[in-house]
């Protein structure tokens, strides 16, 4: 597939952030440097800017989430998750106080708004409230908030100590997905659900261990699962596998460990090799047979450091501080 460029700009600070595809259309949040994040619409433009608190205790940005209108910014930090607001909404509009993720066992959290933005996901570690004791960790937790108020709705330990965490909201708005990692290099994942004051979680597809979900399509009808060797999609409602293949059946070259994935509409997806020894390449696979349709073929050698998708058939790639958005030729 030839991709054409529909639109290119050059960003005034490299971004230190990354690109968030959030519920209620497609933003783009980064950090600038500047003590602020900047949050772009699909068409690249600048919508709003955010003041990011000063924190003399630490608290760096592990996540960053824009919640539905680009009006709220959620931020997972090492010691917290807040939310804050810019224009009619400015300033802090509250902040969850959490254990620190600098701590033995180190990790970081994520966070995510559900599709129509009532709902603030996140995965953070429990604060001990006796200190430094041990043996009253039970894991790190997956909650979720009241976005304007900032009242935990629900909650469940995770029950195991993260390296990392990521989440990715069903279109349906009622349920999230989540991916953790773990020490050396494990990936898991499932779903997870409100019932009534506590968080439910089932597996990804079959198994409930190193497979991790990848990518959900834009209507919610299905998903893309991986584990150590496998690529496989899953149909969502009923769940079940729709197909399944090793990864050297499906893609070229490279590790499976160093792709992403994301939905460029609900019957592709957009695979791209991150190996730290070549040049970054992304090829387009037919959904949700997982059949190779091609290398995405680019007018100039610009490599996509990152690659990000509203499931509307284009997609935006971040290359140091060059943002372009794509569609196919």
């Amino acid at each position: 597939m030839r991709a054409r460029l529909i639109k290119r700009i050059t960003l005034p600070d490299r971004p230190t952030g990354v690109a968030q595809v959030s519920g209620g259309g497609w933003w783009m949040a980064y950090g600038n440097g500047l003590g602020e994040a900047v949050v772009l619409s699909a068409d690249l433009e600048e919508r709003h800017r955010f003041a990011l608190p000063l924190r003399h205790d630490g608290g760096d940005v592990d996540d960053y989430a824009v919640g539905a209108g680009g009006w709220l910014l959620a931020l997972s930090r090492n010691d917290g998750i807040e939310v804050v607001g810019t224009g009619p909404l400015s300033g802090v509009r509250w902040r969850q106080r959490t254990g620190y993720w600098s701590n033995y066992p180190a990790g970081s959290g994520a966070c995510a708004f559900s599709p129509d933005g009532s709902v603030l996901w996140a995965v953070l570690r429990p604060e001990d409230p006796d200190g430094e004791d041990p043996d009253l960790f039970d894991g790190d937790e997956c909650h979720a908030y009241d976005t304007v108020t900032g009242q935990l709705l629900a909650r469940t330990s995770l029950g195991i100590d993260l390296t990392h965490a990521r989440l990715l909201p069903h279109p349906d708005g009622r349920q999230v997905g989540l991916v953790v990692g773990q020490q050396h290099g494990w990936t898991s994942g499932g779903w997870v659900r409100r019932e009534g004051r506590r968080l439910a979680m089932r597996p990804i597809g079959s198994s409930t261990h190193h497979q991790s979900l990848e990518s959900v399509a834009p209507d919610g009808s299905h998903y893309l699962a991986r584990s150590l060797t496998n690529l496989s999609s899953h149909a969502y409602q009923p769940d079940g596998l729709l197909s399944e293949h090793m990864i050297a059946e499906v893609l070229p070259e490279g590790d499976l460990g160093r792709y992403t994935f994301v939905h460029r509409n609900a019957s592709s997806v957009l695979a791209t090799l991150h190996d730290d020894v070549t040049t970054p390449r992304t090829w387009l696979l037919d959904m949700p047979s997982l059949e190779l349709d091609g290398p995405v073929v680019y007018p100039e050698p610009l490599p996509p450091h990152s690659v990000s998708s509203a499931g509307d058939g284009t997609w935006i790639t971040v290359h140091d501080d060059t943002v372009s958005r794509w569609c196919p030729a």
